[in-house]
């Protein structure tokens, strides 16, 4: 998977058509998880230079792939209704390590103000 030991900045999100608004910006930092539903959405991205893919995790269980670039709006939005509902399979394991965004800060951002300002910037033009 080779994204497992990014320390994800997660943002919990209180329904559907905000999360699907999130999803709808170009590109977020490879940091970017948020959470809804029982489920974290964490940025599985190799590269922040095109749109996100997300690993979808249900305890600590990778359960689906969301690759935004090669799904329409309906699709993610079909995708989601049948995630919250317990859809999914088993992916495999993972562990993610998670803080909550306003408090992140890691290498990929650079240093913690521009990790902040990046991700604000971007919530706030979603």
């Amino acid at each position: 998977m080779g994204w497992e030991d990014r320390v994800f900045a997660l943002t919990p999100i209180e329904g559907k058509a905000e999360l699907l608004a999130h999803f709808g910006v170009a590109a977020w930092p490879l940091c970017t998880a948020f959470e809804f539903g029982g489920l974290i959405f964490a940025n599985c991205s190799r590269t922040s230079a095109r749109v996100p893919e997300f690993a979808v995790i249900r305890e600590q269980e990778q359960i689906a792939h969301l690759p935004l670039d090669r799904m329409s709006r309906q699709e993610v939005s079909i995708t989601l209704d049948s995630l919250l509902a317990g859809a999914g399979r088993a992916l495999g394991a993972v562990a993610l390590s998670t803080e909550l965004a306003v408090h992140h800060h890691c290498a990929l951002c650079q240093d913690a103000s521009h990790c902040r300002q990046r991700h604000w910037r971007q919530w706030e033009a979603s």
